[in-house]
């Protein structure tokens, strides 16, 4: 009976994912903001991601649930990308993104009115000019909203993987599936403020943060990778590319936070080997294979990773970063490595 569950709920998930590859196919399309010539007249890149670290201070504060983010962030970047707006507007804009994010994603009681965002958020601009600007976004975006974000398909995969892998996560006795979507979650908003990855589908974006994740939790990562690789069809390169575009987001903001969270792994067999499960299309991967070393053995009693998991930085592998550490060519400014008992 649990088998034959287990079956439909993998069938069930297959079938949202179909949904959601469709949708995004037939809405998306890149969003790349060009560096500004006219400090006044346009919005950079810079200002698009601190418009989007301010939302996500914002979603804290209001208690919002991360839909309501990832939604509103979706808004966002569609708006700007079909209208040339100008800086001072930014705010108004990105409130107004929030207040219509938070109309469809929050409960109505948790819903702020316009005068009460308007004084949260200190955005600057009053309740009237929010509802004005909200009109104007409906009418620019033909009132749809609703898109399919990162974060809808980083949802779906972690259920794929779960239930298809129910033992993912055996070996780490403080890391529930709960707490690790959790995690990932958080980086994946992180990443949200980062305009480079606009030029990827959110099934992308959402793929390669997992496989990075993946890639320091379970020896067979690149199986997972592939398997979710394949039945969202993305091609190689670009998932390469995205990989490296996070991987040196993440690091960068790691280096300049040195807010460092380290895992230690549960006692396993030291000698084993990583082993990585037999792919009829070898080939598919050869540009990751060539990118990140395969054969190192890696000691999961000593092994510790930051909460960015060895990010790519300067076209260093992963793995071969991983082995710096171990070895102990750490940072002198990094502190003594110490377990947590649960994921933060």
């Amino acid at each position: 009976m649990k088998l034959l569950r287990g079956f439909w709920d993998a069938k069930r998930l297959a079938s949202t994912l179909e949904e959601a590859i469709a949708k995004e196919a037939s809405t998306w399309k890149p969003r790349l903001l060009k560096a500004k010539v006219n400090q006044d007249a346009e919005i950079g890149p810079s200002e698009r991601d601190e418009a989007v670290r301010w939302l996500a201070t914002l979603s804290t504060k209001v208690q919002a649930y991360p839909e309501t983010f990832a939604m509103s962030v979706s808004i966002l970047d569609r708006f700007l990308n079909a209208v040339k707006a100008r800086p001072k507007y930014l705010r108004c804009i990105s409130v107004s993104c929030f207040f219509l994010a938070a109309k469809i994603n929050e409960e109505d009681e948790a819903i702020p009115s316009a005068g009460e965002l308007v004084r949260v958020s200190e955005c600057g601009c009053t309740a009237n000019e929010l509802l004005r600007m909200e009109r104007i976004i409906l009418d620019k975006l033909g009132w749809n909203l609703k898109d399919v974000t990162a974060l809808d398909f980083l949802h779906i995969y972690h259920a794929l993987l779960t239930t298809y892998q129910p033992q993912l996560l055996d070996t780490y006795t403080c890391m529930t599936p709960s707490r690790h979507l959790a995690h990932l979650t958080r980086k994946l908003q992180r990443c949200m403020a980062c305009h480079q990855v606009l030029g990827f589908p959110g099934s992308v974006v959402s793929l390669a943060l997992l496989s990075l994740d993946l890639e320091m939790l379970i020896p067979d990562w690149l199986a997972a990778t592939f398997m979710l690789q394949k039945m969202v069809k993305v091609q190689n390169e670009s998932l390469i590319r995205c990989r490296e575009v996070i991987a040196r987001h993440l690091a960068a903001q790691r280096d300049m936070t040195q807010n460092l969270v380290y895992i230690i792994s549960a006692p396993a067999n030291k000698s084993a080997k990583r082993k990585v499960a037999q792919i009829e299309d070898d080939d598919i991967y050869d540009g990751i294979k060539r990118l990140y070393d395969q054969d190192w053995k890696g000691d999961p009693e000593t092994v510790a990773v930051t909460e960015e998991v060895a990010m790519v930085t300067g076209g260093v592998a992963c793995s071969s970063q991983l082995r710096q550490d171990r070895d102990g060519n750490l940072s002198p400014t990094l502190p003594p490595l110490q377990p947590i008992t649960a994921m933060i």
